[in-house]
């Protein structure tokens, strides 16, 4: 043991910090999966998740440069989310990600977080 206090971070860090709070795996998996999705397609298929979490996420990943929206002047106006290319290249960790639950978890368990998510 080194001493180094609990909360020192690992090489892991930056990529967990960016890609693995609350929500944001599963943003960008549908986006990855659907294509461009509007935000209110996004929150219909991200329930529970609230608008105020939602606004927040597609913020911080945008910030990230990991998604980008594109606003259409319609009327209604209507933005849509997409990956970009810096997001697409998460997908590796998402289908790694994807395959170890397919082939690790009791369909018990994957049953009962589906029910939830």
């Amino acid at each position: 043991m080194t001493g180094l206090p609990l909360t020192a971070g690992t090489p892991l860090s930056p990529t967990l910090d960016m890609l693995f709070s609350r929500w944001t795996p599963h943003i960008l998996w549908l986006l990855d999966c659907s294509g461009p999705l509007r935000f209110a397609d996004l929150l219909r298929r991200l329930r529970p998740l609230g608008t105020a979490m939602l606004t927040r996420r597609l913020r911080e990943l945008e910030a990230a440069g990991l998604i980008s929206h594109e606003l259409y002047m319609l009327h209604p106006p209507r933005v849509e989310y997409s990956l970009t290319e810096f997001g697409r290249s998460v997908r590796p960790v998402l289908q790694a990600i994807e395959v170890w639950t397919e082939t690790q978890l009791r369909p018990a368990q994957v049953s009962s977080h589906m029910a939830v998510a």
